[in-house]
């Protein structure tokens, strides 16, 4: 039992050493969340490294980003899809303390689309 204890907690230390965070908001013009988007990140060397739907209020979070730069993507139905080049992630994710009362070290990309123009 203490082995598995140990090994958990290794494992456990090692992902929060380097892994490293980016969420946000996905909404519309109206400032009203977009639900099930689809959110890409690619890293520098242009690899898909994680992708993510957003949840019923546009939210959306990628929690196992190594430290670096990504270019995100985002696209939903009915809107102009964009992208955001360049997003620095440089801090780890953190476990709270009392101190703190902090969830993570996140990199915040709050995300507006605007909606495709229906012909007149």
């Amino acid at each position: 039992m203490k082995k598995r204890i140990l090994i958990f907690a290794s494992v456990f230390l090692y992902v929060n050493a380097v892994s490293a965070q980016i969420e946000g908001d996905v909404r519309d013009s109206k400032d009203k969340g977009i639900p099930k988007a689809l959110v890409i990140a690619i890293d520098s060397a242009g690899h898909t490294v994680d992708s993510a739907r957003t949840d019923d209020r546009g939210f959306y979070v990628f929690n196992t980003l190594k430290k670096g730069s990504y270019k995100i993507e985002v696209k939903a139905i009915g809107f102009i899809s964009a992208v955001f080049e360049n997003i620095k992630v440089i801090k780890d994710v953190s476990v709270p303390t009392d101190e703190t009362k902090d969830v993570s070290n996140a990199t915040r990309l709050d995300i507006n689309l605007t909606r495709v123009k229906s012909p007149k």
